[in-house]
């Protein structure tokens, strides 16, 4: 098996999770902006600890990284959904059907189903229609294969 199959199965195994944290993330962006607005009204007159800020200080600091990295991460996940989705509307019905099944909502007996729905002979019928649409997917994403 060629390694751009492995890419292009990663991505589409993956895509559940990323859409689901572009659907949660900005709702932790948000509770960190809460609690940075109750750490930035609350007044502190700590004794600053070694080598450093005052406790206070520390969690504001730390709050404002945390948000930060929270936001690039649902930068990442926003642009690999939109990869993805981009690539799977190359697709028909039926090869969207068929890689929902194999990869991106991982079906338990997904290849005899498969068989068995679209009337082919036998597995190896399944495989090769799985690489066809891998191999369409992998010209979608990355405009071509290797070998």
């Amino acid at each position: 098996m060629r390694e751009w199959k492995y890419d292009v199965r990663d991505k589409l195994s993956d895509y559940p999770k990323q859409k689901n944290a572009v659907e949660t993330l900005p709702d932790e962006i948000r509770r960190l902006e809460s609690e940075y607005t109750s750490l930035h009204g609350a007044i502190y007159d700590d004794t600053p600890v070694q080598g450093g800020g005052t406790p206070y200080e520390n969690r504001l600091l730390h709050n404002i990284i945390l948000r930060g990295d929270t936001e690039r991460q649902l930068q990442r996940a926003r642009l690999a959904v939109e990869f993805v989705e981009a690539a799977l509307n190359t697709l028909t019905e039926e090869e969207r059907h068929v890689v929902d099944v194999m990869y991106i909502s991982r079906q338990r007996g997904a290849t005899e189903r498969l068989r068995q729905e679209l009337g082919l002979e036998d597995e190896r019928s399944v495989y090769k229609r799985v690489d066809k649409i891998l191999k369409k997917l992998t010209i979608a994403m990355y405009g071509g294969t290797e070998g």
